[in-house]
């Protein structure tokens, strides 16, 4: 099948040959051959040529009006393909001159066999995209002669204005494929044209290469603050946990009683105590010597007596020595914690069980004797 008009291709695979290249962004006119015979047998690939330097896109011409739709005429046969003749080196290109008015389209003529590939000549500026001519009637397709040779490539005219397109003729037989010449050097690249109108969007070309990653780019400032969003809406109540040991039961009866003034405990008299610094559940009268526990339970007893001279106390309840209740000496005091079991108006004291009195000097910096009472529970 043959394509005219199709924007900077070359041969397309399966036979389809493309005539009449518009390399512009303005769409040129043409006409359409109809669909492409038997394929002929593939031709030995030519050597590639050295690829020229890119040149510089040009300015994209104005899209000139499309013209009315021909009639589709009978497709004629096609002829057998020449070989195709080597490559010519580049030619310069010329300068693009003004795109002048589409003609009629005539009629098919036979295909000359196919010359040598002239010189790329260099692209030459691109000028502006003339008004689009009336289509011409689509002429009857003639059988397809032998292709001639191919000439040097000239200078690109100006675009015509398109012109309708004509019928599609009959397909004729597909010739052989001939060999593929060399591609030519690239031109150097001409000066860019004036802007022209957008030309027709193309289709869709193949997805290039991915280039390479640039290198990351310094961090922005940071931006202000947002403003803070509202509250969100208070979650569910969680499951009540399972329920802690239980703490010790608090201390519901105590008190401290001391004394500071010099005193003389015969023996097997209590000591007595002047003073009072807290009591509650438990009673005593200041300068006594017993002390009343008014709650039932177990306690704890401490006493601290300091005599001028080594001497032996105990704790006694209601009169009695306490089993246990005698306080150790280390030869300046007498100490030691002692636990009871009481009623309610038990009454508790400490007594010199010594032979001997002992004296108890004042010290104004700390008690000469002390008892803590301490209720630990039934």
């Amino acid at each position: 099948m043959e394509i005219n008009n199709c924007g900077c291709c070359g041969g397309l695979p399966n036979g389809t040959n493309v005539y009449n290249f518009g390399c512009g962004a303005a769409g040129g006119g043409g006409y359409v051959i109809g669909p492409t015979g038997v394929t002929g047998p593939a031709g030995p690939v030519g050597a590639r040529g050295a690829t020229g330097e890119a040149g510089a896109p040009g300015v994209t011409g104005a899209t000139g009006a499309t013209g009315a739709t021909g009639a589709t005429g009978a497709t004629g046969a096609a002829g057998a393909a020449g070989p195709t003749g080597a490559a010519g080196p580049a030619g310069a290109t010329g300068a693009t001159g003004a795109t002048g008015a589409t003609g009629p389209a005539g009629a098919t003529g036979p295909a000359g066999a196919p010359g040598p590939v002239g010189v790329t000549g260099a692209t030459g500026a691109t000028g502006a995209t003339g008004a689009t001519g009336p289509e011409g009637p689509a002429g009857a397709d003639g059988a397809t002669g032998a292709t001639g040779p191919t000439g040097a490539t000239g200078p690109i005219g100006p675009t015509g204005a398109t012109g309708p397109i004509g019928p599609i003729g009959s397909t004729g037989a597909t010739g052989p494929t001939g060999a593929t010449g060399p591609i030519g050097p690239t031109g150097a690249t001409g000066p860019a044209g004036a802007d022209g109108a957008t030309g027709a969007t193309g289709a869709d070309g193949v997805t290039g290469a991915t280039g390479t990653t640039g290198p990351i780019g310094p961090t922005g400032a940071t931006g202000p603050t947002g403003a803070t969003g509202p509250t969100g809406a208070t979650g569910a109540t969680g499951v009540t946990g399972p329920t802690g040991a239980a703490g010790p039961a608090p201390v519901s009866a105590f008190a401290q009683v001391y004394n500071t003034a010099a005193q003389a405990v015969p023996a097997g008299s209590p000591v007595t105590f002047d003073s009072t610094s807290a009591a509650n559940g438990v009673s005593f009268t200041n300068g006594g010597s017993a002390i009343t526990l008014n709650e039932p339970g177990t306690y704890l007893i401490q006493p601290y007596i300091a005599p001028d001279a080594a001497g032996s106390f105990a704790v006694e309840r209601n009169g009695e020595l306490v089993a246990g209740g005698t306080l150790p000496n280390n030869g300046s005091a007498a100490s030691g914690p002692v636990v009871i079991t009481a009623q309610a108006g038990d009454t508790v004291s400490v007594v010199n069980t010594g032979t001997a009195a002992a004296n108890l000097p004042a010290d104004a910096a700390a008690p000469n004797a002390t008892v803590l009472v301490q209720r630990l529970g039934d």
